[in-house]
Protein backbone atom coordinates (compact mmCIF):
# COMPACT_ATOMS: atom_id res chain seq x y z
CA UNK A 1 0.00 0.00 0.00
CA UNK A 2 1.84 3.61 0.87
CA UNK A 3 3.64 2.65 2.63
CA UNK A 4 5.46 0.59 -0.52
CA UNK A 5 4.62 2.93 -2.89
CA UNK A 6 7.39 3.93 -5.22
CA UNK A 7 7.30 7.24 -7.44
CA UNK A 8 7.14 6.82 -10.95
CA UNK A 9 9.92 8.04 -13.37
CA UNK A 10 9.05 11.05 -15.10
CA UNK A 11 7.57 10.91 -18.81
CA UNK A 12 7.66 12.91 -21.81
CA UNK A 13 5.27 15.75 -20.96
CA UNK A 14 4.36 16.28 -24.40
CA UNK A 15 3.48 12.19 -25.37
CA UNK A 16 1.76 12.72 -21.89
CA UNK A 17 -0.23 15.36 -23.18
CA UNK A 18 -0.97 13.55 -26.31
CA UNK A 19 -2.18 10.76 -24.32
CA UNK A 20 -4.49 12.38 -22.52
CA UNK A 21 -6.33 13.86 -25.06
CA UNK A 22 -6.41 10.56 -26.74
CA UNK A 23 -8.42 9.50 -23.74
CA UNK A 24 -10.41 11.84 -23.25
CA UNK A 25 -12.19 11.74 -26.41
CA UNK A 26 -12.65 8.43 -25.79
CA UNK A 27 -14.20 8.80 -22.75
CA UNK A 28 -16.80 11.19 -24.31
CA UNK A 29 -17.40 8.91 -26.44
CA UNK A 30 -18.18 6.30 -24.00
CA UNK A 31 -20.71 8.84 -22.76
CA UNK A 32 -23.22 7.58 -24.96
CA UNK A 33 -22.76 4.28 -24.54
CA UNK A 34 -23.01 4.29 -21.19
CA UNK A 35 -26.67 5.71 -21.76
CA UNK A 36 -27.60 3.28 -24.11
CA UNK A 37 -26.43 0.33 -21.85
CA UNK A 38 -28.02 2.27 -18.83
CA UNK A 39 -24.96 2.14 -16.73
CA UNK A 40 -24.67 4.56 -13.67
CA UNK A 41 -20.89 5.22 -12.66
CA UNK A 42 -19.03 6.21 -9.49
CA UNK A 43 -15.89 7.62 -9.41
CA UNK A 44 -14.45 7.81 -5.83
CA UNK A 45 -11.40 10.17 -5.67
CA UNK A 46 -9.22 10.05 -2.23
CA UNK A 47 -5.87 11.30 -1.69
CA UNK A 48 -3.55 14.02 0.58
CA UNK A 49 -4.78 17.51 1.20
CA UNK A 50 -3.04 19.41 -2.22
CA UNK A 51 -2.59 16.23 -4.10
CA UNK A 52 -4.31 17.49 -7.30
CA UNK A 53 -7.60 15.42 -6.64
CA UNK A 54 -9.34 18.61 -8.20
CA UNK A 55 -7.23 19.27 -11.11
CA UNK A 56 -7.94 15.84 -11.59
CA UNK A 57 -11.59 15.60 -11.65
CA UNK A 58 -10.90 18.70 -13.96
CA UNK A 59 -8.97 16.38 -16.15
CA UNK A 60 -11.62 13.58 -16.34
CA UNK A 61 -14.91 15.96 -16.59
CA UNK A 62 -12.99 18.62 -19.42
CA UNK A 63 -14.66 17.05 -22.85
CA UNK A 64 -17.56 15.46 -21.11
CA UNK A 65 -21.06 16.60 -21.75
CA UNK A 66 -21.96 18.30 -18.18
CA UNK A 67 -25.95 17.03 -18.95
CA UNK A 68 -24.64 13.64 -17.73
CA UNK A 69 -22.26 13.60 -15.21
CA UNK A 70 -22.01 15.62 -11.64
CA UNK A 71 -19.45 16.44 -9.24
CA UNK A 72 -20.08 16.12 -5.36
CA UNK A 73 -18.19 17.13 -2.49
CA UNK A 74 -19.92 15.90 0.75
CA UNK A 75 -17.23 16.85 3.26
CA UNK A 76 -18.93 18.83 5.75
CA UNK A 77 -22.31 17.66 6.83
CA UNK A 78 -25.00 19.90 7.16
CA UNK A 79 -26.69 19.86 10.58
CA UNK A 80 -30.07 19.05 9.50
CA UNK A 81 -28.57 15.51 8.07
CA UNK A 82 -25.91 15.02 10.75
CA UNK A 83 -28.86 12.11 12.45
CA UNK A 84 -28.58 10.16 9.22
CA UNK A 85 -26.86 7.34 9.04
CA UNK A 86 -22.71 8.76 8.21
CA UNK A 87 -23.12 7.37 4.49
CA UNK A 88 -26.33 9.32 3.56
CA UNK A 89 -24.41 12.24 1.82
CA UNK A 90 -22.78 9.43 -0.35
CA UNK A 91 -26.03 7.73 -0.97
CA UNK A 92 -27.87 10.85 -2.40
CA UNK A 93 -25.05 11.34 -4.88
CA UNK A 94 -25.08 8.38 -6.58
CA UNK A 95 -26.11 8.91 -10.06
CA UNK A 96 -28.79 7.16 -12.15
CA UNK A 97 -28.65 5.16 -14.57
CA UNK A 98 -26.32 6.29 -17.62
CA UNK A 99 -24.54 9.06 -15.70
CA UNK A 100 -21.49 9.55 -13.57
CA UNK A 101 -21.02 10.80 -10.17
CA UNK A 102 -17.49 12.01 -9.40
CA UNK A 103 -16.66 12.49 -5.83
CA UNK A 104 -14.33 14.77 -4.31
CA UNK A 105 -13.34 12.59 -0.97
CA UNK A 106 -15.74 10.68 0.20
CA UNK A 107 -16.60 7.56 2.54
CA UNK A 108 -12.83 6.64 3.07
CA UNK A 109 -12.06 10.46 4.30
CA UNK A 110 -15.00 10.60 6.66
CA UNK A 111 -14.37 7.78 8.10
CA UNK A 112 -10.46 8.14 8.97
CA UNK A 113 -10.90 11.95 9.77
CA UNK A 114 -13.20 10.92 12.60
CA UNK A 115 -11.63 7.85 14.05
CA UNK A 116 -8.17 10.08 14.15
CA UNK A 117 -9.63 12.45 15.94
CA UNK A 118 -11.20 10.19 18.37
CA UNK A 119 -14.84 10.93 17.56
CA UNK A 120 -15.37 7.59 17.14
CA UNK A 121 -14.48 4.61 18.95
CA UNK A 122 -12.32 1.36 17.45
CA UNK A 123 -15.37 -0.47 17.62
CA UNK A 124 -17.55 2.30 15.90
CA UNK A 125 -14.51 2.35 13.22
CA UNK A 126 -14.55 -1.55 12.69
CA UNK A 127 -18.67 -1.11 12.38
CA UNK A 128 -18.18 1.74 9.56
CA UNK A 129 -15.99 -0.48 7.86
CA UNK A 130 -18.66 -3.19 7.07
CA UNK A 131 -21.01 -0.10 5.98
CA UNK A 132 -18.56 0.87 3.45
CA UNK A 133 -17.87 -2.96 2.09
CA UNK A 134 -21.75 -3.26 2.51
CA UNK A 135 -22.86 0.13 0.43
CA UNK A 136 -19.93 -0.80 -2.17
CA UNK A 137 -21.41 -4.44 -2.42
CA UNK A 138 -24.71 -2.93 -3.02
CA UNK A 139 -23.81 -0.57 -5.43
CA UNK A 140 -22.25 -3.13 -7.82
CA UNK A 141 -24.51 -5.57 -7.39
CA UNK A 142 -27.21 -2.88 -8.41
CA UNK A 143 -24.86 -2.94 -11.41
CA UNK A 144 -22.50 0.11 -10.54
CA UNK A 145 -19.41 0.41 -12.03
CA UNK A 146 -17.10 1.85 -9.36
CA UNK A 147 -13.51 3.16 -9.79
CA UNK A 148 -11.91 4.30 -6.39
CA UNK A 149 -8.69 6.18 -6.70
CA UNK A 150 -6.18 7.68 -4.24
CA UNK A 151 -3.71 10.26 -5.00
CA UNK A 152 -0.36 9.86 -2.82
CA UNK A 153 2.36 12.54 -2.32
CA UNK A 154 4.74 12.32 0.14
CA UNK A 155 5.11 14.56 3.26
CA UNK A 156 7.69 16.53 1.94
CA UNK A 157 5.76 17.16 -1.66
CA UNK A 158 2.57 17.76 0.22
CA UNK A 159 4.62 20.37 2.68
CA UNK A 160 5.80 22.22 -0.51
CA UNK A 161 2.11 22.40 -2.32
CA UNK A 162 0.32 23.81 1.23
CA UNK A 163 3.32 26.45 1.26
CA UNK A 164 2.96 27.44 -2.39
CA UNK A 165 -1.08 27.70 -1.83
CA UNK A 166 -0.99 29.51 1.67
CA UNK A 167 1.78 32.15 -0.34
CA UNK A 168 -0.84 33.03 -2.87
CA UNK A 169 -3.06 35.73 -1.67
CA UNK A 170 -5.44 33.61 -4.89
CA UNK A 171 -5.40 30.49 -3.12
CA UNK A 172 -4.64 30.93 0.36
CA UNK A 173 -8.02 30.20 1.18
CA UNK A 174 -8.20 26.50 -0.04
CA UNK A 175 -5.96 26.16 2.89
CA UNK A 176 -7.66 25.11 5.93
CA UNK A 177 -6.77 23.97 9.94
CA UNK A 178 -7.97 20.56 8.95
CA UNK A 179 -4.89 20.22 5.77
CA UNK A 180 -2.39 21.43 8.19
CA UNK A 181 -3.52 19.22 11.00
CA UNK A 182 -3.00 16.07 8.10
CA UNK A 183 0.46 17.34 7.31
CA UNK A 184 1.53 17.34 11.00
CA UNK A 185 -0.24 13.68 11.46
CA UNK A 186 0.94 12.36 8.07
CA UNK A 187 2.27 8.86 9.42
CA UNK A 188 -0.85 8.58 11.30
CA UNK A 189 -2.76 9.27 8.27
CA UNK A 190 -0.51 7.15 6.39
CA UNK A 191 -1.58 4.12 8.60
CA UNK A 192 -4.76 4.91 8.71
CA UNK A 193 -5.08 5.08 4.93
CA UNK A 194 -3.62 1.84 4.39
CA UNK A 195 -5.66 0.31 7.17
CA UNK A 196 -8.61 1.46 5.79
CA UNK A 197 -8.15 0.48 1.74
CA UNK A 198 -6.50 -3.18 3.10
CA UNK A 199 -9.87 -3.81 4.58
CA UNK A 200 -12.25 -1.95 1.59
CA UNK A 201 -10.56 -3.75 -1.44
CA UNK A 202 -12.18 -6.82 -1.82
CA UNK A 203 -15.31 -5.77 -3.31
CA UNK A 204 -13.68 -2.71 -5.37
CA UNK A 205 -9.98 -2.30 -5.26
CA UNK A 206 -7.99 0.09 -4.96
CA UNK A 207 -5.98 2.42 -7.29
CA UNK A 208 -2.74 4.31 -5.81
CA UNK A 209 -1.62 7.11 -8.31
CA UNK A 210 1.12 9.38 -8.15
CA UNK A 211 0.11 12.41 -7.58
CA UNK A 212 4.08 14.36 -7.48
CA UNK A 213 3.50 14.04 -11.29
CA UNK A 214 0.28 15.51 -12.26
CA UNK A 215 0.59 14.32 -16.06
CA UNK A 216 1.13 10.91 -15.18
CA UNK A 217 -1.76 10.61 -12.69
CA UNK A 218 -4.24 12.34 -15.25
CA UNK A 219 -2.88 9.61 -17.73
CA UNK A 220 -3.50 6.58 -15.63
CA UNK A 221 -6.78 7.96 -14.00
CA UNK A 222 -8.49 8.41 -17.46
CA UNK A 223 -7.22 5.17 -18.88
CA UNK A 224 -8.45 3.44 -15.93
CA UNK A 225 -11.60 4.83 -16.24
CA UNK A 226 -12.09 3.89 -19.51
CA UNK A 227 -11.09 0.68 -19.37
CA UNK A 228 -13.66 0.28 -16.62
CA UNK A 229 -16.40 1.62 -18.74
CA UNK A 230 -15.07 -0.31 -22.04
CA UNK A 231 -15.11 -3.89 -20.05
CA UNK A 232 -18.76 -3.07 -18.44
CA UNK A 233 -20.39 -2.20 -21.58
CA UNK A 234 -19.12 -5.29 -23.48
CA UNK A 235 -20.06 -7.52 -20.22
CA UNK A 236 -23.63 -5.42 -19.14
CA UNK A 237 -24.56 -4.89 -15.74
CA UNK A 238 -23.12 -6.99 -12.92
CA UNK A 239 -26.12 -9.23 -11.87
CA UNK A 240 -24.20 -9.52 -8.51
CA UNK A 241 -24.40 -12.90 -6.13
CA UNK A 242 -27.39 -14.73 -4.92
CA UNK A 243 -27.20 -16.44 -1.75
CA UNK A 244 -28.08 -19.82 -1.53
CA UNK A 245 -28.03 -19.71 2.51
CA UNK A 246 -31.33 -20.65 3.46
CA UNK A 247 -32.06 -18.15 6.03
CA UNK A 248 -34.89 -18.99 9.60
CA UNK A 249 -38.29 -16.78 8.90
CA UNK A 250 -40.68 -16.17 11.35
CA UNK A 251 -43.73 -17.82 11.16
CA UNK A 252 -46.60 -15.25 10.24
CA UNK A 253 -50.42 -16.31 9.59
CA UNK A 254 -52.02 -16.32 6.59
CA UNK A 255 -53.52 -13.64 4.81
CA UNK A 256 -56.93 -15.89 4.76
CA UNK A 257 -56.35 -17.27 8.57
CA UNK A 258 -56.67 -13.22 9.21
CA UNK A 259 -59.77 -12.58 11.49
CA UNK A 260 -61.29 -9.78 10.17
CA UNK A 261 -64.42 -9.78 12.36
CA UNK A 262 -62.90 -7.99 15.56
CA UNK A 263 -64.78 -4.91 16.43
CA UNK A 264 -64.27 -2.61 19.43
CA UNK A 265 -66.56 -0.17 20.87
CA UNK A 266 -66.36 3.50 20.11
CA UNK A 267 -66.35 4.99 23.42
CA UNK A 268 -63.63 2.30 24.55
CA UNK A 269 -61.68 2.92 21.06
CA UNK A 270 -61.32 6.61 21.55
CA UNK A 271 -59.90 6.00 24.82
CA UNK A 272 -57.97 3.50 23.98
CA UNK A 273 -56.22 5.81 20.73
CA UNK A 274 -55.71 8.76 23.41
CA UNK A 275 -53.83 6.68 25.74
CA UNK A 276 -51.68 4.90 23.42
CA UNK A 277 -50.89 8.38 21.38
CA UNK A 278 -49.73 10.45 24.53
CA UNK A 279 -47.49 6.91 25.44
CA UNK A 280 -46.57 6.99 21.11
CA UNK A 281 -46.03 11.03 22.05
CA UNK A 282 -43.48 9.94 25.24
CA UNK A 283 -41.31 7.32 23.55
CA UNK A 284 -40.78 9.86 20.04
CA UNK A 285 -38.80 12.14 22.73
CA UNK A 286 -37.02 9.23 24.23
CA UNK A 287 -36.25 7.73 20.33
CA UNK A 288 -35.22 11.28 19.32
CA UNK A 289 -32.94 11.90 22.76
CA UNK A 290 -31.19 8.32 21.71
CA UNK A 291 -30.75 8.79 18.14
CA UNK A 292 -32.78 5.95 17.13
CA UNK A 293 -34.38 6.20 13.84
CA UNK A 294 -37.30 4.07 13.39
CA UNK A 295 -39.16 3.18 10.01
CA UNK A 296 -42.81 2.33 9.30
CA UNK A 297 -43.48 0.44 6.43
CA UNK A 298 -47.38 0.04 5.10
CA UNK A 299 -48.59 -2.41 3.00
CA UNK A 300 -52.44 -3.34 2.32
CA UNK A 301 -55.21 -3.83 -0.06
CA UNK A 302 -56.36 -0.33 -1.84
CA UNK A 303 -58.94 1.28 0.62
CA UNK A 304 -57.81 -0.38 3.42
CA UNK A 305 -56.94 2.42 5.46
CA UNK A 306 -53.19 3.01 5.41
CA UNK A 307 -53.17 6.38 4.79
CA UNK A 308 -56.39 6.92 8.23
CA UNK A 309 -53.78 4.74 10.32
CA UNK A 310 -51.00 6.94 9.16
CA UNK A 311 -53.07 10.07 10.34
CA UNK A 312 -53.85 9.10 13.49
CA UNK A 313 -50.64 8.10 14.12
CA UNK A 314 -48.91 10.76 12.97
CA UNK A 315 -51.13 13.34 14.54
CA UNK A 316 -49.15 11.71 18.09
CA UNK A 317 -46.00 13.08 16.63
CA UNK A 318 -44.07 16.06 16.29
CA UNK A 319 -44.56 17.09 13.01
CA UNK A 320 -40.50 18.42 12.56
CA UNK A 321 -39.70 14.70 13.94
CA UNK A 322 -41.22 12.51 11.14
CA UNK A 323 -41.60 12.21 7.12
CA UNK A 324 -44.38 10.70 5.52
CA UNK A 325 -43.09 9.22 1.69
CA UNK A 326 -45.93 7.59 -0.46
CA UNK A 327 -44.33 5.17 -2.99
CA UNK A 328 -47.04 3.81 -5.35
Amino acid sequence: MLKDFETKKKEDKTALGAEIKELQSKLLGQQQELMKAKLPVVVLIEGWSAAGKGSLIKEFISELDPRFYHVESPKVMPESEERFPFLYPYMKAIPVNGKVTFLDSGWMENVVRKYLRHETTKDEYRRRIRQVNEFERQLRDGGYVILKIFLHVSKQEQFERIQSLAENPETEWRIDREDLWQHMEYKRFMEAYDDFMEKTGDITGWHILDGSRRKTAVRDALRLLVQRVERAVQEGRYEGITSEEDFPLKEMPLLSEIDLSQSIDSDEYKKELKKLQTRISELHNILYRRKIPVILCYEGWDAAGKGGNIRRLSYALDPRGFDVHPIA
